[in-house]
């Protein structure tokens, strides 16, 4: 039987919009290990256990354990340590500011983030910022705003490859070469998503490497959504136009290292709702009415009890309307970080908050369909404190948690 943890669907991996069914074991371990460091504040230099030991835990063989380690050791959030009674332990680690950048810019080389992108992202982070200090709200928000202008402003050039410490961290070992070269072959300018890259046996021979260490390259890939495995015969391994969701997790890693608090996440994600709701409304088509309209229809009925992910889902189809992937991925990121805390409580929600979300959702909607940006907002504004009042009802714990500054 697998194990729970392997076999269901987090919340925070709902928030951050991963494509679940596609991802290997190895990557969700790797996933699983990262949501626990970060709910439990993310403690720097932390013993998890042996890769004996977390075998165990997640009921998976040995190779397994290795390519979950491989693909965070890459990631920068944990490492091997030797410990003082000679046996080496997984240790949380922090992730370097400059690896996050360099994995943000090649998310936006590949996912074609232009100087308009660019620059919207920028207006769109002053404006958040702006609305943040009117509510006079959390001291800490700065760190994170700061961190996303920073990428923004600085680090950000369109339509250039990524260079830096991933590539270094890359050099270091057989099958972070392997991966680079595939990297530089089939990622360049030349990139064509759904592209065949060959089979695992194929890519062995092609680079003259045993396949349990391929597979570790591919592993590496996977884990950022490059590539996917098709299993069977005449299928294999093709390139992917790279989702946000790894790119999110490891935004959310680095928050956490950093201390930011899930009051001021809240805080922020709060406001870069209302602010993309507006654009949403300013920039809304026909077809992405359609969309809302039957993701809506899809996800609000009174057959059945409301989930988090629907709301998530909800959100999700309006933020589209935006255009803007930086924007979607930062919603997300700051969505994932905060979901984090209700994972225990479940994804219900009660009747009461699905009425109010279905009230007010129906108001942005008719705002959207009149190109009204600041009706809708007002609209999403009243939903967020019609919705906070509801939960310091129903759950105070987690509104103190939420709305505490």
């Amino acid at each position: 039987m697998q194990n729970p943890v392997l076999a269901s669907r987090s919340l925070f991996s709902h928030a951050v919009d991963d494509d679940f069914e596609l991802t290997k074991a190895s990557c969700r371990v790797a996933a699983a290990l990262e949501e626990q460091f970060i709910a439990a504040g993310w403690q720097t230099g932390e013993r998890i256990g042996s890769e004996e030991a977390l075998a165990r835990r997640f009921d998976v063989g040995s190779r397994i354990i290795d390519e979950a380690v491989r693909v965070l050791t890459m990631r920068g959030t944990a490492r091997l340590r030797r410990a003082s009674s000679n046996m080496i332990d997984l240790e949380v680690t922090a992730p370097e500011v400059n690896q996050v950048f360099d994995v943000l810019c090649g998310y936006s080389y590949l996912a074609g983030i232009s100087e308009q992108h660019r620059n919207e992202a920028s207006s769109f982070l002053a404006a958040v910022r702006e609305r943040v200090a009117l509510g006079n709200g959390h001291p800490q928000t700065a760190l994170a705003l700061a961190f996303m202008a920073r990428f923004v402003g600085e680090k950000l050039v369109p339509g250039a490859p990524p260079e830096g410490l991933i590539k270094e961290r890359f050099h270091k070992f057989r099958a972070g070469q392997i991966a680079n070269r595939i990297l530089e072959r089939y990622f360049g300018p030349q990139f064509e998503p759904n592209r065949k890259i060959g089979s695992e046996a194929e890519l062995s021979a092609l680079y003259r490497a045993d396949r349990s260490i391929t597979r570790q390259a591919i592993r590496l890939l996977e884990s950022a959504g490059l590539v996917t495995t098709v299993p069977g015969r005449g299928n294999g391994i093709f390139t992917n136009r790279p989702p946000s969701a790894p790119v999110s997790r490891l935004v959310c890693c680095y928050l956490a290292s950093c201390g930011l608090p899930i009051a001021a996440a809240f805080e922020i994600f709060r406001a870069m709702s209302i602010e993309a709701i507006s654009l949403a409304a300013q920039r809304a088509c026909a077809a992405d009415v359609r969309e809302f309209e039957r993701n809506f229809a899809a996800n609000w009925n009174e057959s059945r009890l409301a989930q988090l992910p629907d709301i998530f889902s909800t959100e999700d189809s309006q933020f589209r309307a935006v255009r803007n992937p930086l924007i979607e991925l930062y919603l997300r990121s700051l969505r994932g970080y905060v979901a984090l805390t209700v994972e225990d409580g479940g994804g219900t929600v009660s009747k009461e908050m699905a009425d109010c979300f279905v009230d007010y959702t129906r108001r942005v909607l008719d705002a959207m369909i009149r190109h009204e940006p600041a009706e809708a907002a007002h609209a999403h504004e009243g939903k967020l404190l019609a919705m906070r009042e509801v939960e310091s009802r129903h759950n105070p714990g987690l509104a103190r948690i939420l709305y505490t500054a």
